[in-house]
């Protein structure tokens, strides 16, 4: 979990430079050197990606305002457009759909974590990382190979979607507190 400040006690003679932190997290290599002539931009960005590195545990877990650390892949619907510019993608991404995929269970029914510890089934749609991931990973890496492995199962998630549709709206929602990027909400 990440913190800003630590209380020690009960320890005499500790000093401060006794004290060390260390950051633990997947290793993901930038893709991307971005500065600009505006320096809080740039110290923005670099919060950004810091943030993003910090939340990387193998997969990507939920926003750093919670403490449950949950691979939550609606969180991920809204980052993984900004994960694919600022990192490599080509094998966090093959995982992240692995995992997601491993959670499919009968009509084609995603789970909105996973491994499934929280949520219900069928997922919230916002949870729509499934199809995005192979989407940005395709586009930034050129890979047909994770589409090619998962279609029929990304295939069986869109069935379940209609499936519980009235007129092409979605009525099994629950969460309902997030939305994709603006394209992926285009319904022409």
């Amino acid at each position: 979990h990440g913190f800003r400040y630590a209380e020690i006690t009960g320890i005499p003679l500790l000093e401060k430079d006794d004290v060390v932190a260390l950051m633990l997290c997947t290793e993901l290599e930038s893709t991307l050197d971005f500065t600009c002539g505006n320096p809080t931009i740039n110290s923005i960005h670099d919060m950004a990606v810091h943030t993003e590195q910090c939340t990387c545990h193998s997969a990507f877990n939920d926003t750093c305002g919670r403490s449950e650390r949950m691979n939550w892949y609606g969180d991920g619907t809204v980052r993984y457009g900004e994960l694919s510019y600022n990192f490599d993608i080509s094998k966090m991404f093959p995982r992240i759909m692995e995992l997601i995929c491993d959670t499919q269970g009968e009509g084609g029914s995603l789970t909105c974590t996973a491994p499934f510890i929280n949520g219900k089934r069928p997922a919230d749609p916002l949870s729509s990382s499934y199809l995005i991931i192979a989407d940005l990973l395709y586009t930034h890496t050129g890979n047909t190979d994770v589409i090619a492995k998962y279609y029929d199962s990304m295939c069986d998630w869109e069935k379940c979607l209609l499936d519980n549709s009235d007129d092409y709206i979605v009525n099994c929602g629950y969460i309902g507190d997030w939305a994709g990027p603006e394209y992926s909400r285009d319904h022409t």
